[in-house]
């Protein structure tokens, strides 16, 4: 199947700063251990460790296929290969008043591509308007349906959502969303220690580009960081940095199934594509180039 396919394993192999740092996130390893406990220490249930292998969070970046429609969530339901390893369901788009939602979640997930449910608040770019309760309450119903959510790190039920998927056994994504620039390192090194210690399984954090400083902010939060983290670059200039910090070592990389989701965003289809190029691409390289 395509989802153990190396998409990005080259990354680590090929970048001597990520070498030390890749079996600390290696699925079930001990350095997954360590790195992944609750706030109060705790190491994640055996359930959630089985999650994180469905999802081979840290091998190599994840494709993830960002459905916005309800005729796209019912074409992702049927289809027998998809173009994504893990399918995003941005429930704030498709609407939650669509009565099929729940079934095509189940049948996708059934199919062997992991869930992952985003109710994107007006806040930080999404199309939800309805009270904070609404959407926790939205949230908990569909723990029992899917295998992860993403919710805003700033939001005021982060970490309610948090406790709550933890409860099932579903991992979070911490979220961050900044569409006019990209923060100093400083704020971002900050918020991504806050979306953590409230129990974030993965920290995701997309801002829009405008110059190379601004990609090299993000591939510097890679380079420092131990657990899985994606970052994204937005915008005209972020487009090939999606394909770059994949490469880097963010942990997923999100593409679009029916329409851009965001600004930038290719196509999962042609995300997939380009991954594998490139790292053929880097696999020839270095068989040139000999032992090191």
């Amino acid at each position: 199947p395509h989802r153990d396919r190396d998409f990005g394993l080259c990354s680590a192999r090929d970048d001597p700063s990520r070498r030390r740092a890749a079996p600390e996130t290696q699925p079930g390893g001990a350095g997954e251990a360590r790195a992944h406990r609750d706030p109060q220490g705790r190491r994640p249930s055996p359930e959630r460790y089985a999650l994180k292998r469905r999802f081979q969070i840290g091998r190599s970046p994840r494709v993830v296929g960002t459905i916005t429609t309800a005729s796209a969530l019912a074409t992702a339901a049927r289809a027998k290969n998809p173009p994504f390893d893990i399918a995003e369901v941005r429930l704030d788009l498709v609407g939650p008043a669509a009565r099929s939602w729940p079934t095509a979640c189940r049948r996708i997930e059934k199919a062997g591509a992991p869930v992952l449910l985003t109710i994107r608040s007006a806040a930080e770019g999404g199309k939800w308007t309805g009270s904070e309760a609404e959407r926790l309450r939205l949230y908990r119903r569909a723990l029992g349906l899917v295998s992860a959510v993403d919710i805003e790190v700033r939001s005021p039920i982060f970490r309610p959502v948090v406790a709550a998927a933890h409860k099932s056994r579903r991992l979070v994504v911490g979220s961050f969303h900044n569409f006019k620039r990209t923060p100093g390192p400083a704020v971002l090194g900050k918020l991504l220690r806050e979306a953590r210690a409230g129990g974030a399984d993965v920290v995701k954090i997309a801002t829009f580009v405008r110059r190379s400083p601004d990609v090299a902010v993000l591939e510097g939060l890679l380079k420092k960081s131990r657990k899985p983290l994606c970052v994204i670059g937005m915008g005209p200039r972020g487009v090939r940095s999606r394909i770059s910090l994949a490469r880097a070592g963010s942990c997923l990389a999100y593409g679009y199934v029916d329409r851009p989701a965001a600004p930038g965003q290719i196509s999962c289809r042609e995300l997939k594509r380009r991954l594998e190029k490139e790292c053929a691409r880097s696999r020839v390289s270095s068989r040139r180039a000999g032992p090191a």
